[in-house]
């Protein structure tokens, strides 16, 4: 019973999340991809440290097969200062992020 609750305010708080994006999108004059990354990072729904991640495992999928994991990850974790750790756990079994 407690476990179904959460489930119900999980989606009600799915629901009104969008319903207040989509207001603050409308409210937006030129909406680009650009803009609407900006005004996610600036109002604090992303925070940065989460983009840089989503970028690496981006290029770390896009870059499969032509380099071993290990010597990807190395790289990309100079590339965008995340480290070594966080990408192997996020390259891990399950994707955290949806590419």
């Amino acid at each position: 019973m407690k476990l179904m609750r959460v489930m119900v305010s999980t989606e009600n708080i799915k629901k009104e999340f969008a319903r207040r994006l989509a207001e603050r999108i409308e409210q937006m004059q030129d909406i680009t991809a650009e803009s609407l990354s900006e005004m996610l990072i600036s109002s604090g729904i992303l925070s940065e440290r989460r983009v840089v991640q989503y970028c690496a495992i981006c290029e770390f999928y896009d870059s499969i097969g032509q380099k071993t994991k290990t010597q990807t990850i190395k790289e990309l974790s100079a590339k965008y200062s995340v480290s070594e750790r966080v990408l192997i756990e996020l390259t891990g079994r399950e994707r955290r992020f949806s590419v």
